[in-house]
């Protein structure tokens, strides 16, 4: 049930910002910048959980993330937005497989599916976002324009 229950309120959320990001024009940065955050957030349950154990482990699996996203924020590339779709895509599976690799005892019992249909939603907008661009590059330097 309670996963269930993280789903729909992870497919609300991010109906939600989506709408958001949308309304508010911060489609050219927001996905991006929100991609190496996406580990410190499994990082701060081991915190809560006192694991330093988990803590380093979560990082550890969360560099890729890490580093595609500073990557997709301070280099301009062609496909940008396909790019952060797989990436926001891949940490779903990630939530959906976590258990697999390792236990942080720290995690909720419904973050992982919250998380997931986040990253699912958000990847598969951001693929779909991808073929309005052109070259389905999300512009950085466009977000300081109104």
């Amino acid at each position: 049930m309670s996963d269930l229950l993280g789903a729909v309120i992870g497919l609300v959320f991010a109906g939600t910002t989506i709408f958001v990001a949308r309304t508010k024009h911060y489609e050219n940065w927001l996905y991006i910048a929100l991609l190496p955050c996406l580990p410190l957030f499994y990082m701060a349950f081991g915190v809560l959980d006192g694991s330093v154990n988990s803590v380093v482990l979560e990082l550890v699996y969360g560099l890729p993330f890490i580093a595609a996203g500073l990557l997709l924020l301070f280099v301009k590339f062609r496909f940008s937005a396909y790019l952060a779709g797989a990436c926001w895509l891949a940490h779903a599976g990630w939530d959906v497989e976590h258990d697999l690799f390792f236990v942080n005892a720290g995690v909720w019992s419904w973050y992982p599916a919250f998380c997931a249909l986040i990253d699912g939603v958000v990847g598969v907008y951001l693929v779909f976002l991808g073929t309005m661009l052109p070259q389905g590059r999300i512009d950085l330097a466009a977000a300081s324009q109104p």
